[in-house]
C-alpha cells in the first residue's frame, strides 16, 4: 500500500524518516485544506523554548479549498521574521553556518502557491542532508482506507503511538531540556548531514515499529 504524506513547511523529523525511507511517497495536494497543521507551519528550538513560525496564507475558495489552491499570503514580511527567527535560534550550532546563505535564498525567493514554497523546502531540505529522494503529488483526493495515510492527524498520529525519539544535543537544551520532533532544520543544524541521516533512518524503524505506517 501507498504511504501518502501531507505537504509541510520545513518538515518536522518524523514527517522526514518516513518521508525518506518509504518507497515513492505521495503528497496529498487534493484534500480539503485544513489549517494549523505542518502544510505551513513548523517547530523550531528557541532562547524562549519552542517557537512556531507560520506562513500566511490565502484560501480563495474559503473552507471549500484545496491544499493545491492555497496562496501565500505576500502581505506581510514573514519571510523575514522567520530567517530572523531561524539565525537567532541556531547561529551558534556546528552546522548553521554552512547552510544559512541557501536558506535566505530559498526563503526570500518569490512563492506564489504554499506547495511551490513547500517543494522547495524540501528540496533543500534534502540538499542540506546530501540526500536524494523522489516523490509524486496526488493527482485526485486518495481517501485514509485506500493509502497508508495519517494526513492531518500525522503529528498527532506519530506521538499517540509512543514513538520514540532519541536525545541529540540542541541549542537551549539546558534551559528546556530535549524536545522531540522539531523541524529537521533543528537536527541539521545540530548533527550535520551524516549524523542526521543516520538519526532519521534510525526513527524510521522506530515508527515502522510502533504505526501502521509501513504495514501492508
Amino acid at each position: 500500500m501507498r504511504i501518502v504524506l501531507p505537504i509541510a513547511y520545513f518538515p518536522p523529523v518524523s514527517w522526514m524518516a518516513v518521508f525518506l525511507y518509504s518507497e515513492s511517497p505521495l503528497l496529498e495536494i487534493h484534500e480539503t485544506y485544513p489549517k494549523q497543521t505542518l502544510r505551513n507551519r513548523c517547530n523550531i528550538m528557541a532562547a524562549n523554548g519552542s517557537l512556531r513560525l507560520s506562513v500566511p496564507v490565502k484560501k480563495p475558495f474559503g473552507n471549500k479549498t484545496k491544499t493545491i489552491e492555497v496562496i501565500v499570503d505576500k502581505g506581510s514580511n514573514w519571510t523575514v521574521q522567520h530567517l530572523r527567527s531561524i539565525a537567532s535560534a541556531y547561529r551558534k550550532t556546528p552546522y548553521f553556518e554552512y547552510f544559512e546563505d541557501e536558506l535566505s535564498k530559498m526563503l526570500l525567493t518569490d512563492h506564489d502557491s504554499l506547495i511551490q514554497l513547500n517543494e522547495n523546502s524540501l528540496k533543500l531540505v534534502l540538499r542540506m542532508l546530501r540526500a536524494d529522494k523522489d516523490w509524486r503529488y496526488t493527482e485526485t483526493f486518495v481517501k485514509s482506507e485506500d493509502a497508508l495515510s495519517q494526513k492531518a492527524e500525522f503529528e498527532n498520529a506519530i506521538v499517540a503511538k509512543g514513538v520514540r525519539f532519541p536525545n541529540y544535543m540542541q541549542a537551549f537544551s539546558e534551559r528546556f531540556g530535549f524536545m522531540p520532533d522539531l523541524s529537521v532544520l533543528d537536527l541539521i543544524f545540530n548533527l550535520g548531514p551524516a549524523d542526521s541521516m543516520k538519526y532519521l533512518k534510525n526513527l524510521a524503524a522506530e515508527i515502522k515499529a510502533k504505526t501502521s505506517l509501513y504495514s501492508g
